[in-house]
């Protein structure tokens, strides 16, 4: 996804762009395609959205846990994990647990 990479501000995308190199990309295949299809047409994601549904998509079909985002309105939402649940339960394929950084790492007054 160097193409999302690079979009936006110039400065904010070469300091995105720097941080990326070396880390290898997970390869997209017919399944990912197939269930990124099935991600926007059943859990509702909009066509401006499609790259949020590879995203989630690849994680899966990869066998990735969680998916990182700061996006809330197409994929780190209630409503979204309960699609993605029964989408998961249907196709028998784990879709990862979709949380912002702040979500995974528990926040700074949670007790462990």
């Amino acid at each position: 996804m160097w193409n999302e990479a690079s979009q936006g501000d110039s400065s904010a995308a070469e300091k995105r762009l720097s941080l990326l190199q070396g880390i290898p990309f997970l390869p997209v295949n017919d399944a990912i395609a197939d269930l990124a299809a099935e991600i926007v047409s059943v859990c509702g994601i909009p066509q401006r959205a499609v790259a949020d549904a590879f995203h989630i998509a690849i994680a899966a079909v990869h066998g990735i846990d969680f998916l990182l985002t700061w996006y809330c309105t197409h994929i780190a939402n209630a409503v979204m994990q309960k699609r993605l649940q029964r989408l998961s339960e249907k196709r028998s394929v784990a879709i990862p647990i979709l949380c912002t950084p702040y979500e995974l790492i528990g926040g700074n007054n949670v007790e462990r």
